[in-house]
């Protein structure tokens, strides 16, 4: 009984996994609006919402991996 239970826990994981995927997803899609993008004081680019927000994702994820990486190196020291 507790196997069956595990494999419906693990299909519903799945299937809502899916979803919140298949709805960001939309999402992303929809924001393709261009938009001007100031990083310096008289610097600006043109760049699509959803290229900036992928962008900002990823350096997110760079960020996290260094920092994650660099605490696992010292608590091994």
């Amino acid at each position: 009984m507790i196997a069956l239970l595990q494999v419906v826990w693990r299909l519903v994981l799945m299937v809502l996994r899916v979803v919140l995927f298949l709805s960001l997803f939309m999402i992303a899609i929809t924001n393709t609006a261009v938009i001007e993008f100031h990083w310096f004081i008289d610097r600006s680019i043109q760049i699509p919402l959803n290229l900036l927000l992928l962008g900002a994702f990823l350096l997110g994820l760079i960020i996290t991996a260094l920092a994650f990486n660099m605490f696992k190196i010292a608590r091994r020291n």
